[in-house]
């Protein structure tokens, strides 16, 4: 496998998974906080030994700077808000950031579905029906909020958390046009919130659209390419 590279000493380094919406999510809020960082794009499908010493599961997003480690694709977000940068992207009021941290963890359970949609293509309808349904959620919370963002006239942490699961969504729908997404009659914050987040200048941070489909594709040909546009 992959031999394990050496770590310069300060450097932050995150360990990712290039189309992974929970390694994706890390990656945004680097970007977010315009943070110098190293990524080390791993396999899943074939791990290097090294990555279990990094984490017993050998899972990622993985955090490591000198002898710091962490990893967890909400831990490690909320860890890079609140040790770097003057501007938080988390709210300081522990109320408040509880409350977000609830509608992340409902949102995630409602979203995630579309992250199966290619791996179980029989059921690509349900699943992405599923996924619709957690859209409803999002639009009913931006509704409530009334504000362009979750977290207000800027995208924060809650935004960043949940983007990933839509950056996925509109590749899904381009390989597959039977599975359309949520349009701006049935959900028109939510469209307007896309169109916000695709402008984003975090968003950059993420693999672009058309990797995005070619990976699908590749998957679907069963010879799942992680590294496509590299």
């Amino acid at each position: 496998g992959m031999e394990f590279p050496s770590l310069a000493p300060g450097k932050l380094r995150v360990y990712v998974t290039r189309f992974c919406p929970f390694s994706h999510r890390t990656l945004l809020m680097l970007r977010a906080k315009n943070l110098a960082h190293e990524v080390v794009n791993v396999d899943l499908n074939n791990k290097p030994e090294w990555l279990f010493k990094l984490h017993p599961d050998g899972k990622v997003p993985i955090l490591q700077q000198d002898d710091k480690l962490l990893y967890d694709s909400t831990v490690v977000p909320e860890y890079v808000d609140e040790a770097f940068g003057q501007d938080k992207l988390i709210p300081a009021d522990p109320y408040l950031k509880a409350k977000e941290k609830l509608f992340i963890e409902a949102a995630t359970t409602a979203l995630r579905p579309v992250v199966r949609v290619h791996r179980d293509v029989d059921k690509k309808v349900e699943l992405w029906d599923k996924f619709k349904q957690g859209v409803q959620l999002h639009e009913e919370e931006l509704k409530a909020r009334r504000t362009l963002f979750l977290s207000g006239e800027k995208p924060g942490f809650s935004d960043y958390m949940i983007w990933p699961f839509f950056v996925r969504a509109l590749a899904i729908s381009t390989v597959f046009p039977d599975l359309k997404l949520p349009t701006a009659q049935e959900s028109p914050l939510v469209v307007r919130w896309m169109e916000a987040m695709k402008k984003d200048g975090a968003s950059g941070a993420l693999p672009p659209h058309d990797d995005f489909v070619r990976y699908i594709k590749s998957s679907l040909a069963g010879n799942a390419d992680p590294d496509v546009g590299l």
